[in-house]
């Protein structure tokens, strides 16, 4: 499948129940999911998970209606800073979360 990148022209603040905001920096479809990867300037380490949980839920919901036809598995991803997929970078934050997409609706996947 052919990879989707965001652009900085293109890029907009999407604002998250925590009262942050995340932008979608790259969207990538593969063989049986797609991955949504955003971006918040504000995302530090010790962020009470509780309200991760919720933007992250929330940022798919956002997406979901983008997930490619015959995928219906999405996982998200939140950084502090804009990575390649896969990269470490001890200094940059990292959450990843995994949903079923059914009926537009994001339901969470325990990894």
């Amino acid at each position: 499948m052919a990879v989707v990148c965001a652009t900085a022209a293109g890029a907009q603040d999407i604002a998250l129940p925590s009262g942050a905001s995340a932008t979608l920096f790259e969207t990538l479809p593969e063989d049986t999911l797609v991955r949504f990867r955003f971006m918040s300037d504000g995302l530090a380490a010790d962020t009470d998970y509780d309200l991760i949980a919720a933007d992250m839920t929330a940022l798919c919901e956002t997406t979901a209606g983008e997930v490619p036809s015959g995928l219906n598995r999405a996982v998200v991803s939140l950084s502090s800073q804009a990575l390649p997929l896969g990269a470490v970078a001890p200094e940059v934050v990292q959450f990843f979360e995994a949903y079923t997409i059914e009926d537009g609706r994001c339901m969470w996947e325990p990894f």
